[in-house]
Protein backbone atom coordinates (compact mmCIF):
# COMPACT_ATOMS: atom_id res chain seq x y z
CA UNK A 1 0.00 0.00 0.00
CA UNK A 2 1.67 3.24 -0.88
CA UNK A 3 1.85 5.70 2.18
CA UNK A 4 1.41 9.38 2.10
CA UNK A 5 3.13 13.16 3.22
CA UNK A 6 0.45 15.26 3.52
CA UNK A 7 1.86 18.70 3.01
CA UNK A 8 -0.98 21.37 3.98
CA UNK A 9 -1.29 24.64 5.75
CA UNK A 10 1.26 27.05 3.93
CA UNK A 11 2.58 24.78 1.65
CA UNK A 12 -0.69 23.61 0.39
CA UNK A 13 -0.29 25.17 -2.92
CA UNK A 14 3.52 25.20 -3.22
CA UNK A 15 5.96 26.18 -5.49
CA UNK A 16 7.94 23.93 -7.57
CA UNK A 17 11.25 24.85 -5.64
CA UNK A 18 9.31 23.35 -2.63
CA UNK A 19 7.98 20.37 -4.60
CA UNK A 20 11.31 19.71 -5.48
CA UNK A 21 12.97 19.99 -2.09
CA UNK A 22 10.28 17.66 -0.58
CA UNK A 23 10.63 15.14 -3.36
CA UNK A 24 14.17 15.30 -2.62
CA UNK A 25 13.87 13.77 1.05
CA UNK A 26 10.35 12.03 0.68
CA UNK A 27 12.10 8.49 -0.03
CA UNK A 28 9.48 5.79 -1.45
CA UNK A 29 6.92 8.14 -0.13
CA UNK A 30 4.37 9.96 -2.17
CA UNK A 31 3.47 13.65 -1.56
CA UNK A 32 0.12 15.02 -1.05
CA UNK A 33 -0.47 18.53 -1.35
CA UNK A 34 -3.74 19.70 0.78
CA UNK A 35 -4.77 22.06 -1.71
CA UNK A 36 -6.43 19.29 -3.73
CA UNK A 37 -8.88 18.29 -1.07
CA UNK A 38 -11.40 16.05 -3.29
CA UNK A 39 -8.17 13.73 -3.94
CA UNK A 40 -7.20 14.41 -0.18
CA UNK A 41 -10.31 12.33 1.33
CA UNK A 42 -9.33 9.59 -1.28
CA UNK A 43 -6.34 8.77 0.16
CA UNK A 44 -6.34 10.17 3.97
CA UNK A 45 -6.28 6.48 5.50
CA UNK A 46 -2.86 6.41 3.80
CA UNK A 47 -1.26 9.59 5.62
CA UNK A 48 1.30 8.68 7.58
CA UNK A 49 2.91 12.25 7.96
CA UNK A 50 0.89 15.86 8.16
CA UNK A 51 2.83 19.02 7.52
CA UNK A 52 0.17 21.72 8.76
CA UNK A 53 -2.56 19.35 10.19
CA UNK A 54 -5.41 17.61 9.01
CA UNK A 55 -8.91 18.67 8.06
CA UNK A 56 -11.60 18.28 11.12
CA UNK A 57 -13.51 15.77 9.12
CA UNK A 58 -10.55 13.13 8.39
CA UNK A 59 -8.72 13.05 11.60
CA UNK A 60 -11.01 9.98 12.90
CA UNK A 61 -10.20 8.44 9.38
CA UNK A 62 -5.89 9.01 9.14
CA UNK A 63 -5.40 5.50 10.68
CA UNK A 64 -2.30 5.32 9.81
CA UNK A 65 -0.79 8.51 10.97
CA UNK A 66 2.25 8.88 13.08
CA UNK A 67 3.62 11.75 13.19
CA UNK A 68 2.37 15.64 12.52
CA UNK A 69 4.65 18.46 11.64
CA UNK A 70 3.59 21.90 13.34
CA UNK A 71 3.76 25.19 11.55
CA UNK A 72 4.48 27.13 14.35
CA UNK A 73 5.54 26.80 17.78
CA UNK A 74 2.58 26.20 19.73
CA UNK A 75 1.40 22.69 20.03
CA UNK A 76 -1.42 23.00 22.66
CA UNK A 77 -3.95 22.42 19.69
CA UNK A 78 -2.35 19.37 18.52
CA UNK A 79 -2.05 18.36 21.38
CA UNK A 80 -6.08 18.21 22.28
CA UNK A 81 -6.71 17.13 18.26
CA UNK A 82 -4.15 14.22 17.78
CA UNK A 83 -2.77 14.03 21.24
CA UNK A 84 -4.79 10.03 21.69
CA UNK A 85 -3.65 8.83 19.02
CA UNK A 86 -1.16 5.66 20.57
CA UNK A 87 2.42 6.30 19.30
CA UNK A 88 2.00 9.83 17.62
CA UNK A 89 4.56 11.69 17.28
CA UNK A 90 3.89 15.90 16.97
CA UNK A 91 7.45 18.25 16.74
CA UNK A 92 6.60 22.08 16.46
CA UNK A 93 8.21 24.15 14.38
CA UNK A 94 10.73 25.76 17.46
CA UNK A 95 13.36 27.95 16.00
CA UNK A 96 11.27 29.17 12.87
CA UNK A 97 10.42 32.29 15.16
CA UNK A 98 13.63 33.23 17.23
CA UNK A 99 14.98 35.89 15.26
CA UNK A 100 11.52 38.43 14.29
CA UNK A 101 10.32 38.05 18.07
CA UNK A 102 13.99 38.98 19.31
CA UNK A 103 13.56 41.76 17.28
CA UNK A 104 10.40 42.73 17.91
CA UNK A 105 10.77 42.30 21.96
CA UNK A 106 13.86 44.98 21.38
CA UNK A 107 12.01 46.97 19.21
CA UNK A 108 9.69 47.77 22.03
CA UNK A 109 12.73 48.40 24.17
CA UNK A 110 14.20 50.77 22.16
CA UNK A 111 10.78 52.60 21.72
CA UNK A 112 10.22 52.76 25.56
CA UNK A 113 14.07 53.62 25.54
CA UNK A 114 13.23 56.56 23.03
CA UNK A 115 9.51 57.47 24.01
CA UNK A 116 9.02 56.64 20.28
CA UNK A 117 5.10 55.91 21.58
CA UNK A 118 5.12 58.90 23.18
CA UNK A 119 5.98 61.08 19.71
CA UNK A 120 3.92 59.11 17.75
CA UNK A 121 0.97 60.03 20.06
CA UNK A 122 2.13 63.84 19.80
CA UNK A 123 2.54 63.25 15.80
CA UNK A 124 -0.98 62.05 15.44
CA UNK A 125 -2.22 65.71 17.28
CA UNK A 126 0.04 68.11 16.07
CA UNK A 127 2.14 68.62 19.44
CA UNK A 128 5.57 69.35 19.16
CA UNK A 129 6.74 68.93 22.93
CA UNK A 130 10.78 67.98 23.54
CA UNK A 131 10.09 66.91 26.84
CA UNK A 132 9.47 63.67 26.26
CA UNK A 133 13.50 63.58 26.24
CA UNK A 134 13.50 63.75 29.96
CA UNK A 135 12.60 59.94 30.25
CA UNK A 136 15.04 58.81 28.00
CA UNK A 137 17.12 56.01 29.09
CA UNK A 138 19.91 54.21 27.27
CA UNK A 139 20.34 50.14 27.23
CA UNK A 140 23.90 49.54 28.14
CA UNK A 141 23.74 48.58 32.15
CA UNK A 142 20.22 47.87 32.19
CA UNK A 143 19.00 44.49 33.52
CA UNK A 144 16.71 42.17 31.45
CA UNK A 145 14.85 39.27 32.99
CA UNK A 146 13.50 36.58 30.05
CA UNK A 147 10.68 34.11 31.30
CA UNK A 148 11.53 31.26 28.64
CA UNK A 149 14.69 30.46 27.15
CA UNK A 150 13.89 28.16 24.01
CA UNK A 151 14.72 29.37 20.67
CA UNK A 152 13.13 32.72 21.36
CA UNK A 153 14.44 33.51 23.99
CA UNK A 154 17.92 32.51 23.57
CA UNK A 155 17.92 34.66 20.38
CA UNK A 156 16.92 37.55 22.44
CA UNK A 157 19.01 37.27 25.58
CA UNK A 158 21.98 36.82 22.64
CA UNK A 159 21.10 40.21 21.14
CA UNK A 160 20.05 42.36 24.55
CA UNK A 161 23.70 41.15 25.68
CA UNK A 162 25.61 42.60 22.91
CA UNK A 163 23.73 45.69 23.26
CA UNK A 164 25.10 45.59 27.23
CA UNK A 165 22.43 44.94 29.05
CA UNK A 166 22.67 41.90 31.73
CA UNK A 167 20.33 39.24 31.17
CA UNK A 168 18.85 36.56 33.60
CA UNK A 169 16.81 34.05 32.41
CA UNK A 170 13.89 31.67 33.72
CA UNK A 171 14.02 28.06 33.30
CA UNK A 172 12.09 25.51 34.48
CA UNK A 173 15.29 23.03 34.85
CA UNK A 174 18.35 25.03 35.15
CA UNK A 175 21.36 23.87 33.78
CA UNK A 176 24.98 24.11 35.72
CA UNK A 177 26.38 26.84 33.28
CA UNK A 178 23.92 29.54 32.03
CA UNK A 179 23.95 29.42 27.98
CA UNK A 180 25.78 32.10 25.77
CA UNK A 181 24.42 35.50 27.02
CA UNK A 182 23.02 34.49 30.25
CA UNK A 183 24.48 35.57 33.72
CA UNK A 184 22.20 33.84 35.62
CA UNK A 185 19.12 31.18 35.63
CA UNK A 186 15.90 30.98 37.82
CA UNK A 187 13.73 28.13 38.81
CA UNK A 188 9.55 28.83 38.22
CA UNK A 189 9.12 29.26 41.51
CA UNK A 190 11.95 31.82 42.31
CA UNK A 191 10.20 34.09 39.65
CA UNK A 192 9.35 36.95 42.08
CA UNK A 193 12.74 37.37 43.62
CA UNK A 194 14.12 36.68 39.52
CA UNK A 195 12.05 40.03 38.53
CA UNK A 196 12.90 41.91 42.05
CA UNK A 197 15.69 43.85 40.09
CA UNK A 198 14.70 43.85 36.57
CA UNK A 199 14.31 47.04 34.27
CA UNK A 200 12.42 44.82 31.40
CA UNK A 201 11.04 41.79 31.97
CA UNK A 202 10.28 39.47 28.85
CA UNK A 203 7.90 36.64 28.64
CA UNK A 204 7.97 34.34 25.57
CA UNK A 205 7.14 31.45 27.97
CA UNK A 206 4.96 29.01 26.40
CA UNK A 207 1.39 28.30 27.56
CA UNK A 208 0.67 25.20 29.78
CA UNK A 209 -1.06 24.20 32.65
CA UNK A 210 1.99 24.99 34.62
CA UNK A 211 2.69 28.57 33.40
CA UNK A 212 -1.29 29.75 33.20
CA UNK A 213 -1.50 33.00 35.06
CA UNK A 214 2.53 32.75 36.17
CA UNK A 215 2.60 36.57 36.00
CA UNK A 216 0.08 37.63 38.73
CA UNK A 217 -0.36 40.16 41.27
CA UNK A 218 2.41 38.46 43.31
CA UNK A 219 4.71 38.94 40.67
CA UNK A 220 4.12 42.09 39.27
CA UNK A 221 4.11 43.54 43.01
CA UNK A 222 7.52 42.07 43.44
CA UNK A 223 8.66 44.26 40.30
CA UNK A 224 10.25 47.41 40.45
CA UNK A 225 8.09 50.76 39.58
CA UNK A 226 10.22 51.41 36.69
CA UNK A 227 10.48 48.26 35.31
CA UNK A 228 8.95 47.49 32.10
CA UNK A 229 6.99 44.33 30.94
CA UNK A 230 6.84 43.00 27.79
CA UNK A 231 5.57 39.89 26.90
CA UNK A 232 5.63 37.86 23.34
CA UNK A 233 4.98 34.34 24.82
CA UNK A 234 1.39 33.78 25.03
CA UNK A 235 -1.20 35.84 26.50
CA UNK A 236 -2.65 33.14 29.07
CA UNK A 237 0.00 33.26 30.75
CA UNK A 238 -0.91 36.73 32.45
CA UNK A 239 -3.25 37.21 34.73
CA UNK A 240 -4.22 40.43 32.89
CA UNK A 241 -6.35 41.94 35.37
CA UNK A 242 -3.44 42.18 37.58
CA UNK A 243 -1.17 43.61 35.10
CA UNK A 244 -3.94 46.00 34.50
CA UNK A 245 -4.16 47.04 37.94
CA UNK A 246 -0.20 47.18 38.02
CA UNK A 247 -0.21 49.90 35.13
CA UNK A 248 -3.03 52.04 36.26
CA UNK A 249 -1.75 52.24 40.24
CA UNK A 250 1.90 53.40 38.91
CA UNK A 251 3.56 49.84 40.40
CA UNK A 252 4.60 48.92 36.75
CA UNK A 253 5.83 52.03 34.71
CA UNK A 254 4.77 50.38 31.46
CA UNK A 255 4.39 47.30 28.83
CA UNK A 256 4.84 46.34 25.30
CA UNK A 257 2.61 43.80 24.12
CA UNK A 258 2.05 41.36 21.17
CA UNK A 259 -0.75 38.43 22.98
CA UNK A 260 -3.00 38.81 24.79
CA UNK A 261 -5.76 36.34 26.54
CA UNK A 262 -8.54 36.88 24.57
CA UNK A 263 -7.64 38.19 20.77
CA UNK A 264 -8.14 39.84 19.48
CA UNK A 265 -7.94 41.96 21.89
CA UNK A 266 -11.36 43.59 22.54
CA UNK A 267 -12.35 46.94 22.07
CA UNK A 268 -13.49 47.79 25.63
CA UNK A 269 -9.74 47.23 26.73
CA UNK A 270 -7.45 49.77 29.15
CA UNK A 271 -5.01 48.44 27.16
CA UNK A 272 -5.60 49.99 24.20
CA UNK A 273 -5.96 53.72 26.01
CA UNK A 274 -3.11 53.69 27.97
CA UNK A 275 0.17 55.92 27.29
CA UNK A 276 2.44 53.61 29.15
CA UNK A 277 1.44 50.72 27.09
CA UNK A 278 2.52 49.71 23.11
CA UNK A 279 -0.09 47.02 21.75
CA UNK A 280 0.82 45.24 18.79
CA UNK A 281 -1.56 42.85 17.22
CA UNK A 282 -0.05 39.34 17.94
CA UNK A 283 2.38 39.57 14.81
CA UNK A 284 6.03 39.40 16.21
CA UNK A 285 6.84 36.33 14.82
CA UNK A 286 5.51 37.41 11.46
CA UNK A 287 8.56 37.24 8.88
CA UNK A 288 9.13 37.39 5.14
CA UNK A 289 11.48 33.96 5.46
CA UNK A 290 9.30 32.56 7.55
CA UNK A 291 8.37 29.81 5.15
CA UNK A 292 11.91 29.64 4.47
CA UNK A 293 12.87 28.62 8.13
CA UNK A 294 9.88 26.34 7.90
CA UNK A 295 10.81 24.46 5.24
CA UNK A 296 14.16 24.09 6.46
CA UNK A 297 12.90 22.54 9.18
CA UNK A 298 10.19 20.31 7.63
CA UNK A 299 12.74 18.80 4.99
CA UNK A 300 15.46 17.91 7.90
CA UNK A 301 13.13 16.18 9.78
CA UNK A 302 11.15 14.57 6.89
CA UNK A 303 15.09 13.28 5.83
CA UNK A 304 15.05 11.68 9.36
CA UNK A 305 12.04 10.35 9.48
CA UNK A 306 12.61 8.56 6.06
CA UNK A 307 15.59 7.28 7.76
CA UNK A 308 14.40 6.60 11.05
CA UNK A 309 16.68 8.82 12.76
CA UNK A 310 15.43 11.17 15.64
CA UNK A 311 13.11 13.91 14.73
CA UNK A 312 14.17 17.74 15.80
CA UNK A 313 11.11 19.61 18.13
CA UNK A 314 9.28 16.37 19.42
CA UNK A 315 6.52 17.73 21.51
CA UNK A 316 6.56 16.66 25.21
CA UNK A 317 3.05 15.37 26.00
CA UNK A 318 3.57 15.89 29.62
CA UNK A 319 5.10 19.45 29.35
CA UNK A 320 3.19 21.00 26.66
CA UNK A 321 5.59 21.75 24.31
Amino acid sequence: MRRYVLVNGRFAHPSSEVRERLQAVSGEFALMFGGDSDALGEVIESVEVACGGIPDALVSSAHLLKWVQLQGAGAEGALRRYGRIPGIIITNASGVHGAPIAEHLLALILAFARQLHKSIRNQTRSVWDRSIGEGFFELGGKRVFVAGLGAIGLAFAERAAALGMTVTGLRRQPAADPPAGVSKLFRPEELAAAVSDADFIVNVLPYTPETRGMFDGVVFAAMKSTAIFLNAGRGKTVDEAALIEALRSGRLAGAGLDVFADEPLPGDSPLWTMEQVIVTPHIAGLSPRYDERLLDIFCENLRRYVRGETLMNVVDPSLGY
